[in-house]
Formats: structure tokens, sequence, C-alpha cells
């Protein structure tokens, strides 16, 4: 296939016409095509430079290959014996044509006689029937030096790459119909090299394998380029591809490092050139990556070929990305390279940020060092012992839904050793638990509570008895270590991750002798079990720190911890003289996802003490700060969360529904806030919905499944569905007295949940518990008249953009007569008598948005 716009660009005919790219970007098949199309004149004589083809004995020259060339198409009559015979015929040839010729010189780039271009030149400019089509695969003089004396057309291999649409013409030709995406992987991965989109689509076309999509195996390719490298000549071109092609992306000072080469401009030129490097960016803040194939290949060629050399590649780039601040691409490179004592050093030095944020591959990591030289580093224990499981347990665990496992309850408090080994029992809360959580988790919840402890219990049996085969200096390592790796799980709001971590902390710490590390990771424990929910356990938590507290004199730096553990307690037991502790909840904001969470349980004091808007101003600078600082996260999630659930104590509706949609519903948290809004503006239906299918999942806080219960069981009662809203409000009053958790029933109105006094007895005792009885109601009672048909919110957004009746039946295709009819409607169920007033109070209640 021919590209229209180039063939154009040949039928001028100028004098000298340049088509440059490297092997397989269709040069010649273009000038085929064209030379094909043309119907008489002029006549086309083609000529190949490449020697090897003229036979043995004396070395031929371009001008032996035109005078067989010119006797082949019958323009002369014998073959010239020498070289300058073969010019004087040529000239004489031009001499008695009476029509043009085009002289096709095809891999001219293997000319070596300079004199050849100059002779060229001559001819072209003595001769006004000539013109000359040189086909080359790198730059040589006559482009340069030729093309600025006579008036010329260059191709480059820029023009000669495949479009996205070109691409999939070539795929429909060889019979390969290929859907959008599949189209669009294969351009990305040849970069439009058409020879190598070919031989993907030739060679590719079997059944789906690993490394396909589809039926088209992208990695089909790989013969072809392997060939082209194989006669690629320039050996500082050759080490220059291969020390960089390793990098996903790179500069040019990157490029000289990773290569060795002082002056890589040249060959940076020619790759780009070349079409194999993409480049965005100019100047110093150029950034090149290699087409994706092309990198493959050569990764692919150094792993086969040449193992030493692509430990020093990817050692040099490993530092690259390190000076980059890409630590987890870094890590990827050594594990790649088998360079064990530098992953080692890596994790070592960058132990926090990996942990946090690249907890997979870190992962990834560890299952690939040799057993003998992991079991010689303390950080690589812990990352084996803890990390792997952690991260291989949720992909095992959730069946690949993305939900995680609950915890089980008996295994969150300070581990008591018992005769029978039972590491996990929690003695003062066993009963309760037997008797309420237990069975209403474990029962109804699919068995969630016991394929999580099973998990935990594996994991830990798995960590105490490797501890034991270890060396003495490592396992000394050991308490501090995985101490780090609690608090940044901490840091990331990963609560349950921090529990386990530091539960494991306690137990290795107190066997070898930390008594500080001891203190500090009972605290956290505490700090976790209270944000979960586990209220009691917390306290045991604090209790286990007070007693190995040591007798410095020095306040402690988890002080403020202990203080802000025993205010989160008193929140959610609505134990108003505790509230002071978790308002004073402050950290500084560079310390993670942390720093949201304690400002969501400030959001949360904020909605008994009226603060409201002092946490929202915040928020608010907060979240301005971060704005465009990559895809939202926990953090954010958190964040907007408390922002929704202080619009909504205020009556601010539309607001609340405007920032819940700007996020991804990926959070416990952000289901909590969609759910709540929902409830609030009357959509009942929408309310159930959303808590449902967060019930379904596995949610690791008891704190968080109480929520979606209380709401599930307000919005089924608002429905009339007393039977679903009863079995809701019965396990939300089970966890409640398992935990000791009883803020959650201020959070919908208490008549909703008196209503139902008669299928759930236990609900009057708690709503009659001293604290919650004297709290007034978090939140206004939801709007129960705004539960509108599709069609009525249709004519309702179409309303708010036109003030006319005629203009909202003309967009909606209906007559003004039903529109007239849904108005009605509308104004029965908002309670307002106009449009005007319908749309505005559309907008408080968050029923549609505001036009932007």
């Amino acid at each position: 296939m021919a590209k229209s716009e180039l063939l154009r660009f040949l039928d001028r005919r100028e004098p000298l016409t340049i088509v440059r790219g490297p092997r397989g970007y269709g040069k010649t098949s273009l000038v085929a095509h064209w030379a094909r199309s043309l119907s008489g004149t002029p006549d086309v004589v083609w000529v190949s430079c490449r020697m090897a083809l003229f036979g043995e004995g004396s070395v031929p020259t371009v001008w032996d290959a035109i005078a067989e060339a010119l006797a082949r198409s019958g323009l002369t009559d014998e073959r010239a014996s020498d070289e300058n015979e073969a010019r004087a015929q040529l000239a004489a040839v031009l001499r008695e044509l009476h029509r043009p010729l085009c002289l096709v010189l095809d891999d001219f780039h293997h000319v070596a006689d300079a004199g050849v271009e100059a002779a060229l030149v001559d001819l072209v400019r003595k001769f006004e029937s000539l013109s000359v089509i040189v086909c080359l695969a790198r730059v040589v003089s006559i482009e340069t030096v030729g093309a600025a004396t006579i008036d010329s057309v260059v191709i480059r291999p820029a023009d000669l790459l495949l479009t996205e649409g070109e691409t999939s013409e070539i795929a429909r030709r060889l019979g390969h119909e290929l859907a959008p995406d599949e189209v669009r992987a294969l351009h990305v991965e040849s970069g439009g090299w058409p020879a190598l989109v070919r031989a993907i689509l030739s060679n590719g076309g079997a059944a789906p394998a690993r490394g396909t999509l589809g039926t088209l195996d992208l990695r089909a390719g790989d013969p072809f380029l392997r060939s082209v490298w194989q006669e690629l000549d320039d050996w500082q071109l050759q080490r220059f591809i291969v020390r960089t092609a390793i990098l996903d992306e790179f500069s040019e000072d990157d490029a000289r490092w990773c290569s060795g080469i002082h002056d890589v401009g040249e060959h940076l030129a020619h790759l780009v050139a070349a079409g194999v490097v993409i480049v965005a960016g100019t100047g110093e803040k150029a950034v090149y990556h290699y087409v994706p194939a092309v990198r493959r290949a050569c990764a692919a060629l150094l792993t086969s070929l040449d193992p030493r050399q692509l430990a020093v590649a990817s050692r040099r780039a490993a530092e690259v990305c390190v000076a980059h601040r890409r630590t987890n691409i870094a890590l990827g490179h050594l594990v790649r390279s088998e360079s064990w004592t530098e992953v080692a050093q890596l994790i070592d030095s960058r132990w926090v940020e990996l942990v946090a944020e690249f907890p997979e591959d870190v992962a990834e990591a560890v299952e690939r060092i040799p057993t003998e030289f992991l079991e010689c580093h303390a950080r690589l224990v812990i990352a084996r012992d803890h990390l792997l499981p952690v991260v291989r347990k949720d992909a095992a665990v959730d069946g690949g839904d993305g939900t995680l496992p609950t915890f089980a309850p008996a295994a969150v408090g300070p581990p008591v050793p018992r005769d029978d080994g039972d590491l996990f029992e929690l003695p003062g809360i066993v009963d309760a638990m037997e008797q309420s959580l237990a069975q209403i988790a474990l029962l109804r919840m699919t068995g969630n509570f016991y394929a999580a402890k099973e998990i935990a219990d594996r994991d830990h049996d798995a960590v105490l008895v490797r501890v034991d085969e270890l060396h003495d200096e490592v396992r000394q390592e050991l308490a501090p270590v995985l101490h780090e790796w609690a608090m940044t799980r901490l840091l990331a709001a990963d609560l349950p991750g921090a529990l386990i971590a530091f539960r494991e902390a306690v137990e290795l710490a107190t066997t070898h002798g930390h008594p500080e590390i001891v203190r500090e990771a009972s605290v956290g424990a505490a700090l976790a079990c209270a944000m979960l929910g586990y209220l009691q356990p917390a306290e045991e938590w604090l209790a286990a720190a007070e007693r190995d507290c040591l007798p410095t004199g020095r306040p402690s730096p988890s002080d403020q911890i202990v203080e802000a553990v025993r205010g989160i307690v008193a929140l959610e037991r609505v134990e108003p003289a505790g509230f002071h502790a978790a308002r004073s909840f402050d950290l500084p904001q560079d310390v993670g996802e942390l720093w949201a969470l304690a400002v969501m349980i400030r959001a949360q004091v904020a909605l008994v003490d009226g603060t409201h808007f002092q946490i929202l101003g915040e928020i608010e600078a907060a979240r301005g700060h971060s704005d465009g600082e990559g895809a939202p996260g926990l953090g954010e999630a958190l964040l907007v969360a408390a922002s929704v659930d202080l619009h909504l104590a205020l009556g601010h509706i539309s607001r609340a529904r405007l920032a819940i949609n700007a996020v991804t519903q990926r959070y416990e948290t952000t289901g909590l806030a969609r759910a709540r809004t929902e409830y609030l503006s009357g959509e009942f239906v929408r309310a159930s919905e959303v808590a449902l299918e967060w019930l379904r999942t596995r949610i690791y806080a008891p704190r968080h499944r109480l929520d979606f219960l209380v709401i599930l069981a307000a919005a089924e009662q608002a429905r009339g569905r007393r039977y679903e809203a009863a079995v809701a409000l019965d396990e939300a009053v089970a966890i409640s007295v398992a935990t000791g958790i009883t803020r959650a029933f201020l959070k919908v109105p208490r008549r909703a949940l008196l209503d139902l006094e008669v299928e759930v007895p236990k609900i009057r005792d708690i709503l009659e518990q001293p604290g919650l009885l004297e709290m007034a109601e978090f939140f206004p009672a939801p709007t129960i008249s705004a539960q509108l048909s599709d069609r009525e919110r249709q004519v309702l957004e179409s309303l708010s953009r036109s003030s006319s009746l005629a203009g909202v039946a003309r967009s909606l295709y209906l007559s003004s007569n039903t529109v007239k009819t849904h108005l009605r409607s509308i104004y029965r169920k908002l309670g307002t008598h106009s449009s005007v007033e319908t749309v505005e109070r559309a907008f408080e209640l968050g029923l549609i948005e505001r036009p932007s």
C-alpha cells in the first residue's frame, strides 16, 4: 500500500528525489508502485547498488550496474566493458532519447565512491530529460550536498511510517479483521514501521497466547528485528542501542551515562530520523523512548546473547531511574539482571518508599532472590515473611474483584501465648465475640471472617517458624525493621496491614529484647484498632504500651497518638467527655495518607461541636494544593468523604453530590459517602443498592460495616421494606454490642430506627444509652418526596437549560401536554409551585447539577 501524498511527490519528477528510511520502511515498494502506475513515460531504469549481486571477480561499480540495467531495458545493444564506457553509454542514450528517463538507484547507501554522486549531479544538470530517484537507508552526501545544489525532493523515514488507519488497511488486506484496540496496540508496538507491521500480521495470526492481544501475537515481528540487527554494521550504534533500549524513557545525559559514549547526539538523531526512537520536548528537556517492539527485542537479545552486558546495562539503567526518583523501575532493572547485592542495597536504602508505594514490586523481587542470599538481610526477610504473604493473599482471597477480607476479630488484640500455642486468643472480649459478632459475622458474611483468620494464622506461623532458622544478627534486626514496615503501612492508611505488622513487631521485640519497639508498636497497633473500630482491643494495646513504658522521664513521641486513640474510642462510643482528645489528633501534612485519616477524624468531631466550616476550609486548602499531582488516591478519597459528611450536615446536598461524583468509588469511605448522600437526598433505592453492593464485599473495618448496615436499614425502612430493614438493623446491633461502637446510630433519624423496634427490640437499649440519648442527630432528615422517575429527571435537566416548556418538549421529543403532566408530578414530589422554584429546589437537593 503506497501513500498517495508520497506518490504525488514522485509524480513531480524533480531532477533528484531521495527516499530515505531503514530497512523495511517501504522505500523500494513505494517507488516500484509508482513505476507500475505509469502509463508510457518516463522510461524507468532500475539499478540495484548492492555490490554482492554482481557476481564474482573484480569489484563492480555503480556504472557497471547502470550499464547492465540499460542493456536489460533495451536502451543499449550491448553492455559497456568499463566505467568510462558505461558513462558514455548513458549520456548517448539521453541525447538520443526523445522522452524522459528516470534512473532509480536502489540501496544507494552501499556506494562508497563520492565521485559517483558528483557525476550523477552533473548528468542531471546537463540533461533535462533525466531524473534520478535515490533509495537509501541512511544519510549520505548526495542528500546533504546534492539536494542543496539542484531541485530535489526528500522523502524521510517519518514520511514512510504508517498511520493507525494505514495499519488497519494493511491488516485488512492481509486477511486480518482487527478490532480498534488491536489496531492501536499493533501501531504503538511497531511505531508504524511498515515491514514490522507486515511481519507481525504475517506471522502472528496464531491462537491467543501469553503476550498476545486477541488473536494477534505482537512478538511475531521479533525474527524480522533480529535480521535487521544482524545487518547493523556500526558497532558503536549497536552498543548505544542495547545500552539505552533497556530504559523506558531517557534524556541525552541518561543515554550518555548508560552507553558510555560521550557524543550521543549523532546516534540519537539517526534513530529519531529512522522513527525507531520517539522524542518528546526539545533541547535539554527532550525525552526519548524506543518503539516498544525494538525495546523488547533488544532486551531479549541481551538476555540470550550477552548476559554480562545485560547486567552492566541494567545496573546503569537502575542508577538513572534512582536519580529520577523512579525507584520501582530501578528495582525491576536490577532484578532482571540478577544483581542481588544491588537489589538488597536498593531495598535497604529506599525501604520506606518501596514498601509504602510499590509493595507488589518488592514482592516480585523477593520471590526471585535466592534463599541463601535473602536470609542474610533483615529487610528482605521481612518482605518475604510479611509483605509477600499480604500481597499474594489479597490476590488469592479477593477473587480478583479488588475487594478485601475482613479481619478475624480475635486477631487484633495483643498476643497472649497459651499452652496450646494459640497466639490469637484475645482475653476480655471472647464471650461477647462468640455471642454476637462471631455469630453474625461468621454466619452471615459467608465465612469471610473465618477465611481471614485462617490466612492470618498461616502467615503468623510461617514467620515464627522461619525466624528460628535465621542468622542471629538478622533475627536481632527483624523487630526494628518490621516496626518500620508497620509505620509505612500506617502512613499509607493500610490499617489492616499496619495492625498485622505492629502485632508481629511486638512479638519479635519481646523475644529479642527491644523494649522501645514493644511500646511504640503497641501504640501503633492501638491506633490501627481504634480507626478500624476494634475499640476494646485498642484499649488493651494502650494498656500493654503503658506496661512496657520505659522510665526515661521524657515524653515519648507516641504520647500524642495515645491521646488520639483515647479520643477516637470516646468518639465511637459517644462519650462526649473524651471528644477533645480526638479533636487534637493533628499531624503534619507530609506524613502521607495518615494525615488525611486524621482530618477525617476531626471532621467527625466537627459534626458534634459545629466547627464544620473550619474543617471544610482545611480540606479545600489541602485539595487545592494537590491538584494536578496525579490520579486521586486514598488520601484524596478520605478528604472527599470528610467534606461530603460536612456538607450533608449543613444541608448542602448538591455540593456533597458534586464532591462525591468527582472521585472513583474504589474505597469503602467513598462508598459510604455515596450511600449517605443518596439516602439524605431521598434516593432510598439507590442508597440501598450502594450499601448492599459494598456489604457483599469483604470490609476490613467493623465501623464501616456498621455504617453501611445502618444506612441500609434506614433506606429500606423508608421504602416500606420492613423485613429487609430489620435484618440489616439486627446485624448492626450485634456489631455494636460486640465492638462498643454506637456513633453510627446518630447518622440516620432515630424515628426510622425506633420504627423497627418490634423486629429489633435491642435498638431502643442502644439509642437510650446516656451518650446517645443527649446527642443531636448529625444530619438533617432526608427529603422523602424526592423520588423522581428517570423521565421526570430528564424533564428537570432540560428545564434547567431551557426557559420554555416548548423548548423542553422539543429537546425530549415529547408533546407539551406530556411535559406539563410530568411537571405537575414533580411539583407534588418537591413541594414547589413554579418551574423556577422547582429547578432551584432540584439544585439544592442535588437531583440535577447546575450548568457550568
